[in-house]
């Protein structure tokens, strides 16, 4: 194999990097033709990344790769498959010159290879992606919903975050998430807007994008987290407070400091030390808090402050 690479690798250079037409006709009907055209696909994205080419508008693709790859998408063998899907996505390759949908809903089709389908077509942004996720998509998790949605494209993904109040609790949770990731301020409303969702866990992961926004239109939307039932939404606000560093905070933050729970302790005192005029809240707690924890941590937060810890 590796002496037909040789051969054939100045011939697939000049089709994808100089447009030259050189015909691979001698070597296509070689056994061992596929698997080192697509060796070799690989080791030259590897070195230069094909996907920033339009490699699917060149006749060698039309006449020489498409077929091997229409061919190993449906062999037995489950490894050769999700390679190929798996180079189909490196490479970036657009779907339209063959129905990955057809083979999605295959009889034989595992999770694994629906779950790469899932990531090419939504990179390709196929609205039909969507209805997908939506409806019966092969795992459930956050995770993999990221996966998959961080791959698409402005307007799709927009298009998903409308379908928000349709969409399952898992892939509600992923959005959120990629939306915090982009830090896009065409979303901030819609995240402010979810800080007041009847689910606890909505709320926490529209805190969690509010802290990685490090901004908010109003500081008093942030507020009643300060007196959350929830230790984890009184961190996070913490967190935000501390990022934000405004002084309309301190007293919230302050009540914070005596509350039983370390985690929370902890990033009040952090978040008062980084307000302006923390630092003398912290003394006058360390001076007159009748509770001993309080003044252990806001003494911690001065220490570590003069230090530059």
């Amino acid at each position: 194999m590796e002496q037909l690479k040789r051969k054939i690798q100045p011939l697939v250079f000049q089709n994808l990097f100089w447009g030259q037409d050189q015909s691979l006709e001698c070597y296509s009907k070689k056994r061992l033709f596929g698997d080192s055209i697509l060796e070799l696909l690989k080791e030259i994205n590897n070195q230069f990344d094909l996907s920033s080419l339009n490699i699917t508008q060149s006749k060698m693709f039309e006449g020489y790769i498409v077929p091997v790859i229409k061919k190993r998408l449906r062999v037995q063998s489950w490894s050769k498959r999700m390679n190929i899907l798996y180079l189909i996505e490196n490479l970036r390759l657009t779907s339209s010159w063959i129905d990955l949908w057809q083979i999605y809903h295959g009889k034989y089709t595992s999770k694994q290879e629906q779950y790469i389908i899932l990531r090419i077509t939504s990179q390709a942004n196929d609205l039909r992606v969507i209805s997908h996720l939506m409806k019966n998509p092969p795992y459930h998790s956050v995770y993999f919903y990221k996966q998959v949605i961080s791959k698409m494209d402005g307007q799709l993904f927009k298009y998903l975050v409308d379908q928000f109040d349709d969409c399952s609790q898992e892939l509600r949770i992923s959005i959120l998430s990629v939306v915090g990731e982009k830090r896009e301020l065409q979303y901030l409303p819609f995240i402010e807007n979810h800080l007041s969702n009847q689910s606890s866990d909505i709320r926490i992961h529209a805190l969690k994008t509010i802290r990685d926004y490090a901004y908010i239109s109003k500081y008093e939307k942030l507020l009643p987290f300060a007196k959350s039932d929830f230790w984890l939404e009184q961190m996070i606000f913490c967190q935000i407070a501390k990022n934000l560093r405004k002084p309309e905070y301190l007293p919230a933050l302050k009540n914070l400091l005596i509350s039983r729970n370390w985690w929370v302790r902890y990033y009040s005192g952090e978040a008062i030390a980084h307000t302006p005029g923390g630092i003398d809240l912290l003394r006058q707690i360390v001076l007159g808090s009748k509770d001993k924890f309080a003044q252990d941590m806001a003494d911690q937060w001065i220490q570590r402050t003069e230090l530059g810890i």
